[in-house]
């Protein structure tokens, strides 16, 4: 995983974002991370990103702006 880690602070450090990935599991797990990641892969934005999500059903709801942008674009 440490592989994947590297890769992702690669392009969040690239686009000048603050936070980076310590631990992919638990720094992913609320989807913003994840979310910002895909934007700056993507170069576009999605749209219904919550940055501070306080309950489980808005991480869902990242997790799924997330899936949706990666089915879009045929990723896998």
């Amino acid at each position: 995983s440490q592989i994947y880690t590297d890769w992702a602070n690669h392009y969040l450090a690239k686009s000048g974002h603050k936070r980076l990935i310590k631990d992919l599991q638990t720094d992913v797990a609320d989807g913003v991370l994840l979310a910002e990641i895909i934007q700056v892969v993507a170069n576009e934005r999605i749209g219904d990103i919550n940055g501070c999500p306080k309950s489980r059903s808005q991480m869902l709801r990242l997790w799924r702006a997330g899936e949706r942008e990666r089915g879009r674009r045929g990723a896998s």
